[in-house]
This record gives C-alpha cells, structure tokens and sequence, in this order.
C-alpha cells in the first residue's frame, strides 16, 4: 500500500518516466538516488529449500530478508513478473531488490538458496578499481614478507589484514568475519593441547619407537611410508587437520631418533592428510557432494581407495626426491 511521503525508485526511459509524472500527481526527487543503497541480486532454490512449493507471500520475503521480488524465472521457462499466488519450485530463478546487508542475509542460508550473481558487485567492482589495486598491492607484500621470512609469518599476516582495513580494502568487517571457517580454527585450538598430552604422556614416544622397531631396519623410505599409511588410515574416519597436528610429532621425533631430517617425514605426514578420498567424512567436501549427488558409502570406497594408492606411490617416489633425507 502506498501512502504520503512513500519514496519510490523507478526504473524507467526518459519518456516513460515523463508520461508516469505527468499522468501523476508524483513528483521527482531533486537529491539523487545513490545506486549504492539498493542492488539486484539473482537467486536460486536449491533442492532442499524450505521455501518450495510456497507462495511470495507465503515466505515474506519482504518482511524476512528486506528484499522485493522483482520477477521471477522457472526451469526452462522464460521469465516473468511476480503473483502473489505463484508457487517456488526447485531451480526457480528470482530476481530481487534491496541493501547489501539483505542481501548477504540471503545468501547466509546456504540450505534455501544460493545467490548466484549481484548487480551491485558490477557496480563496486568498477568503482573500487583502486582499492582493488591496493588490496593486491598488500597480498604481494605480506607473500614476499612471508616468503623471504623478513618478518615471522603471524606478524605479515596481520599487518596486511590491518592495511586491508584501514585503506577500505574490506567493505565489510561482518562478511569478513562470516568467511572465516570457526570449525578448522577450534578445531586445531582442541586438538593442539591433545598433540602436548600424547607427549607429556609418552604417547608420542610410544608410536615413534614402535615405528623405528619395525621398519626402522628397512630404511628411513620404510619409515617414511609407514607414517604415510598410519596419516591416511586415520584421515578417513576423522579431520584432516586433526591427523596432521597428531602426528606431527610423531614424524619430528622419529626422524631425530632415526639422525635424519624430519622435513620429508612431516611432509609425508601433510600429504596424506590431506588426500582423504575413501570415505565421506574424511574431508567436509565429500560430505557435501555425497548429499548433492546421492553416493553411496561404498561409492567413496570404490573410487577413493584406488586415486589414494596411486598418490601414495607417486608421493613416495617424489618426496626423498624434493626433500632429501
């Protein structure tokens, strides 16, 4: 419902918005609109969507999100205007008006929906030309900071995210934030102290020792592709991240009994971590392909165990190589 001193923002040519004040009693606003205020965003229904099968005005997405729905497109339909009684279904294409925090608020529910593409990241990304410029200016900096070892890596790091912020770089500190994945940086925060208990307990010894006993005979190769093997049996069944800040200290400690150096053991200790293919809560990306695509468990077996033996032998036969003993 419209009612007295209602601003509205029009999207119109020359002539059609002459005919409209004419035929009116509106009246044009003499300060400009800033197109930053308000933008277009296009999303999409994902298959799981808690607003399929309602109306517009069933999900309220004016009072919910803040956002108008300006016109909306089904599957493999042309696109149309919006009825209050038009019914979402799944892959429907909605085109939506309204602020950037709206909009963000959006595409938070990554459950609902998926925002696939913003008019406004056009229209900031040609208007932030400098910033952009500068933002890569400080990622250079803070990678030759790091690269070089000028200054402890921690340090580079931050100093580049307090440029970032002080010269504008970040729109927002919120989004910011929301990027962040809390998960991996609790995560390690729980799982450092457990690495300092195993080796305050002796459990650290106790692997490293048990390692040496068997195949340290062999050679330090047998060593090294048996921490291979011990990293890649426990990524499959918990985090990658997890495994490798347990047995870090397995692979330093082994290799300082063994007088060898411990970079090929402790590389040998990331690669395997992080090439968990076998299972679907090895990694939180097999898990959300295994929903999306509908595999099996048996599916990641079959398909993860073969790729897992070939990068094994291939990262055996290179890491001696490029990290020599």
């Amino acid at each position: 419902m419209l009612e007295g001193e209602d601003i509205l923002l029009i999207y119109a040519e020359d002539e059609a918005l002459k005919k409209l004040l004419a035929e009116t009693d509106l009246e044009l606003e003499q300060q400009a609109y800033q197109i930053e205020q308000g933008h277009l965003a296009e999303v999409i229904l994902t298959p799981r969507s808690r607003l399929l099968n309602q109306t517009i005005t069933q999900v309220q997405f004016r009072e919910k999100y803040g956002l108008t729905v300006l016109a909306m497109k089904h599957q493999f339909k042309e696109a149309i205007k919006t009825k209050a009684n038009e019914k979402l279904l799944y892959g429907d294409s909605i085109l939506v008006h309204g602020k950037w925090k709206d909009i963000n608020l959006l595409s938070a529910e990554k459950n609902d929906t998926v925002v696939l593409k913003s008019a406004a990241e056009e229209t900031d990304l040609a208007h932030q030309t400098n910033r952009s410029l500068i933002a890569g200016i400080i990622l250079i900096g803070m990678l030759l900071f790091m690269v070089f070892e000028w200054l402890p890596a921690v340090v580079s790091i931050v100093i580049a995210a307090v440029l970032m912020i002080f010269t504008g770089c970040v729109r927002q500190t919120d989004q910011a934030y929301s990027s962040i994945n809390w998960q991996t940086v609790i995560l390690i925060a729980c799982m450092l102290p457990m690495a300092t208990a195993l080796e305050n307990t002796g459990g650290v010894t106790f692997m490293s020792e048990g390692l040496i006993s068997m195949l340290g005979g062999v050679g330090p190769i047998a060593v090294l592709i048996g921490l291979y093997a011990i990293t890649s049996a426990f990524s499959q069944f918990i985090s990658n991240t997890a495994t490798a800040v347990l047995l870090f200290p397995v692979a330093i400690l082994t290799a300082e009994q063994m007088s060898v150096s411990p970079v090929p053991m402790v590389m040998a200790v990331a690669f395997s971590a992080s090439m968990a293919f076998a299972t679907p809560v090895a990694t939180p990306p097999n898990a959300m392909v295994m929903a999306a695509g509908k595999y099996t468990f048996l599916d990641f077996v079959r398909v993860g165990i073969p790729l897992q033996i070939l990068i094994a032998i291939v990262a055996v036969l290179l890491l001696p190589l490029f990290f020599p003993f």
